[in-house]
């Protein structure tokens, strides 16, 4: 698989992504296949791979992002759109499985594209969907130190809430939107981790000033925190994998 060069390192957690819809879902065919937002195309590369004959298009307003995408997978289509002002540019029923990474908390009005969603994924067709939880472990820590340092401790703060997130959810609050768009929401327990670096969101997104945030024991620290936060399901990042309701009319 040829994938995007800072991609390389997630490669097994698109496998277990795939075996895990693959075991749960075997006997749905994935022929058409749309990621939004999907940069520069990667993930939408490897389910093309791993379905014969796919059509895999990649959605997205970053022209840059797209043209790499098209240099890097050739199979792949891609379209330069704004989800955020307009419909799909899709007929009814046309997709068997979206798939949304980081992109939900970005949108302006993140129901209206929930419904749009479920106008053009096929009768029983998937949604799976990667998001920051609002009530992880971190959250919950940055939370409590910014408030007991009385606003001045502000470094977890300013690593997990980003100007361009519009909106954070829990798995409450995300199910509950994705069921009132008309989609039964999975209830299994996803066997994988998120599709990126928790660690790159705490160091990497915005570097810090700060030299003790760059020692080897605070890193140790943090990591500990990530990895027990996963044993006690308040992980850093959320996956829902949602169905399209066949029975479903908007009113």
């Amino acid at each position: 698989i040829l994938l995007h060069p800072s991609d390389h390192k997630n490669r097994k957690d698109w496998s277990n992504i795939f075996a895990f819809l693959d075991d749960n879902f075997g006997n749905y065919r994935f022929k058409r296949i749309l990621d939004l937002g999907g940069g520069t195309g990667s993930l939408a590369y490897y389910f093309a791979e791993k379905n014969e004959d796919c059509l895999s298009v990649v959605l997205d307003f970053n022209a840059g992002l797209l043209e790499k995408a098209g240099k890097l997978h050739r199979n792949i289509d891609t379209i330069k759109y704004d989800i955020n002002y307009d419909s799909l540019p899709f007929p009814d029923n046309s997709f068997d499985l979206i798939t949304m990474w980081d992109v939900v908390e970005h949108l302006g009005e993140p129901s209206q594209v929930l419904n749009e969603i479920n106008r053009v994924l096929k009768p029983g067709g998937l949604l799976v969907i990667e998001t920051p939880n609002a009530k992880s472990l971190i959250h919950l820590i940055a939370n409590i130190s910014y408030r007991l340092s009385f606003g001045r401790w502000k470094y977890f703060i300013s690593k997990i809430y980003i100007p361009s997130h519009l909106y954070y959810f829990s798995k409450l609050t995300l199910s509950d939107m994705l069921q009132r768009s008309g989609f039964v929401c999975d209830e299994k327990k996803v066997p994988f981790k998120s599709l990126f670096d928790d660690l790159d969101i705490i160091f990497s997104a915005n570097e810090s000033k700060e030299k003790w945030a760059k020692s080897k024991l605070f890193k140790f620290l943090v990591n500990l925190q990530m990895k027990f936060s996963e044993a006690i399901n308040m992980p850093y990042r959320l996956i829902i994998i949602a169905r399209k309701n066949h029975f479903y009319q908007f009113y």
